[in-house]
């Protein structure tokens, strides 16, 4: 579930304190912002969790969560050993034909 209608239900539910209603609304505008922290989504979905009744959503598997540039975290990792695979190569090659 979206960030924001976690937030939305929460507060729609009135019984939180002026202080916890700002906060949620600061992630709120940091999750549309792109910015949110993960271990203030962790609470957000907890908290909903704890108020509604509702089961805590599953938390996201980080090695095959699709990021936003379309590569998983996985493939970065590959792509990275890959590359540093190939630099020695070329640092081997490279000390072979020196003088």
């Amino acid at each position: 579930m979206p960030v924001d209608t976690l937030v939305n239900e929460l507060i729609a539910l009135g019984s939180l304190d002026e202080a916890t209603v700002a906060d949620l609304r600061r992630m709120q505008a940091e999750a549309a912002a792109g910015t949110l922290d993960a271990d203030d989504l962790t609470y957000i979905q907890a908290l909903h969790a704890r108020l509604t009744g509702q089961p805590p959503a599953e938390p996201a598997d980080i090695e095959t969560e699709t990021r936003l540039d379309g590569l998983t975290i996985a493939e970065w990792r590959d792509r990275a050993l890959s590359a540093e695979a190939e630099v020695g190569a070329l640092r081997d090659q490279l000390a072979a034909n020196s003088p």
